[in-house]
């Protein structure tokens, strides 16, 4: 990350004739769209968008960079205008390898085909979080595009052999469950994208994704927090299986880099804590709790930089 910053800030204000630079700042732009640096994911972003010609002798390369480039603003969106500009990108670009009449069975046009599908479903998302009036039409409109880009995706697996292309294709569809498990949560149907987030979590382990895993474990645990919040339901299950997410959750969050995720983290652990200690019907869960909740303060005091996000989490 920092090298490829590096470079940006020598030749990314200016037109870019080499397809290579283009590429590491997409790449770049990727790493803090992952990372939560959403600001900067999207100003990088742009600066592809504006030599994206350099890709037009390879559709489906441009494809791809189209698609990651909307998937950019449909998480860092200031209003529908640029929502409205990422569809029309991700049209863009589903029209352009609909109308190829060969590669179509490589692993380069299934990742870019399901990559449009998945990404025009995240659009309708952002459409929903961003226009409430119409949250229902958006978020009915989202899982469609997701369940499309599911059942895409399952439906390639058969057609390889070889090892590492089956596992791009299994990951890709743990994206798929990822996306549609946060369709669910925000249509308040926090069982289903549990559920969802399991799948995606079994494939996950089956190639050790701790990026990925890391992703749904924190929200199963939104997922129960807010299940509690809003329903006051409480099932025991879920408070077991969210509390085993822990110590390791906020280990590989550290490992990772991912400052934003370990403080999402500790909050949540904060908000456990006050659901576990507060309910009768858990009070044979409080001894292993403070276990766990020791053993995460134990790791992020031993890390000076650390500190701080305990005595924030705990405010």
């Amino acid at each position: 990350k920092n090298c490829a910053q590096e470079i940006y800030n020598i030749f990314g204000k200016e037109k870019i004739s080499h397809i290579e630079l283009v590429r590491l700042f997409y790449s770049l732009s990727d790493i803090y769209d992952e990372i939560g640096e959403r600001v900067l994911s999207k100003q990088i972003a742009n600066t592809v968008v504006d030599n994206i010609d350099i890709f037009d002798n390879d559709p489906i390369e441009k494809a791809l960079k189209l698609s990651g480039i909307a998937y950019t603003w449909n998480n860092n969106y200031t209003g529908m205008t640029e929502l409205n500009n990422a569809e029309e990108m991700l049209e863009k670009a589903f029209n352009s390898l609909v109308s190829m009449e060969k590669d179509k069975n490589t692993i380069r046009y299934i990742e870019a085909f399901g990559k449009v599908l998945s990404n025009r479903g995240s659009n309708n998302l952002a459409k929903n979080k961003y226009c409430q009036e119409t949250s229902k039409m958006y978020i009915d409109k989202a899982i469609g595009w997701h369940e499309k880009a599911l059942e895409y995706r399952r439906g390639q697996v058969w057609m390889f052999q070889d090892q590492e292309s089956i596992k791009e294709i299994d990951l890709n569809i743990a994206t798929s469950y990822t996306t549609l498990a946060t369709d669910y949560y925000y249509k308040n149907d926090y069982e289903q994208s549990i559920k969802n987030h399991m799948e995606a979590i079994r494939i996950r382990n089956r190639y050790n994704n701790w990026k990925g895993i890391t992703v749904n474990q924190q929200r199963i645990i939104g997922c129960v927090i807010e299940r509690f919040r809003t329903k006051f339901e409480i099932e025991e299950s879920y408070i077991e299986q969210v509390m085993n997410y822990y110590p390791l959750l906020i280990e590989k969050n550290y490992e990772h880099g991912n400052l934003n995720a370990l403080k999402q983290n500790l909050i949540y652990l904060r908000q456990l804590k006050k659901i576990v200690l507060n309910n009768v019907s858990l009070a044979d869960k409080i001894d292993k709790f403070n276990l766990v909740y020791n053993n995460v303060l134990k790791f992020c005091n031993e890390k000076a930089e650390l500190r701080q996000e305990v005595e924030a989490a705990d405010k």
